[in-house]
């Protein structure tokens, strides 16, 4: 026969610990009803936790918290600059949610150049100073790529990616941005191509994405 017990408290009669029910026993909340686990306390699972048909919300460590996407489809951008430049829409930002958290930071760029022997060398920047200045060359997180073979005349495209986890520490905006410098010819983003036969493949696409993923 069912009954109901109502009480303000269960505290186990010896030892620390409280038993519900036997093997294979289901207890379950009604809808709207909640167990609200204190600050300071522990919930200790060793089995498995179920959340199919579940809706997961406030968790702040253990996944991807936001992801902000910047893409460039036309060829609006070029130059000759020697020193770093500003890649034209490679400029992206994004507001932590906490200090804890880490930003994923990755980029895609398509480009070809004016001629065979020239560098082009990409920068990654979080407000203003490089991302990570203990690698690449001395000048700071530069991935220095040749660009041997990406001369328009040659009708291809060379594609580069950078991949960073960066650690701003701070929930105020950050600004996230691309910077690119040559030692010689002219760099060109996105711009069409064509084969052999002068068949064009349209332009390609350069991106920029900056996932918080929370620690």
């Amino acid at each position: 026969m069912a009954s109901e017990v109502k009480t303000n408290k269960l505290s186990p009669s010896t030892g620390v610990t409280v038993t519900l029910g036997d093997a294979s026993d289901v207890f379950q909340l009604p809808a709207s009803a909640e167990i609200d686990i204190a600050s300071g306390a522990t919930l200790d699972v060793n089995g498995n936790i179920d959340f199919t048909g579940a809706t997961v919300t406030g968790l702040t460590t253990g996944k991807i918290l936001q992801v902000v996407h910047t893409s460039v489809t036309a060829a609006t951008f070029s130059t000759s600059s020697t020193s770093a430049v500003d890649i034209t829409g490679m400029t992206l930002d994004i507001t932590p949610a906490a200090t804890s958290s880490k930003i994923l930071l990755m980029a895609v760029v398509n480009f070809d150049m004016s001629a065979t022997t020239a560098f082009a060398a990409f920068t990654a920047l979080r407000d203003g100073s490089a991302v990570d200045s203990g690698i690449g060359d001395a000048a700071g997180s530069r991935i220095r790529c040749a660009a041997w073979g990406s001369s328009y005349s040659n009708q291809a495209t060379v594609s580069r990616s950078m991949t960073f986890l960066d650690s701003p520490s701070s929930t105020s905006a950050v600004t996230y941005k691309l910077q690119v410098d040559l030692d010689a010819g002219t760099i060109y983003l996105n711009r069409s191509t064509t084969d052999t036969d002068n068949t064009s493949f349209g332009r390609t696409i350069s991106t920029l994405t900056a996932m918080e993923v929370g620690v």
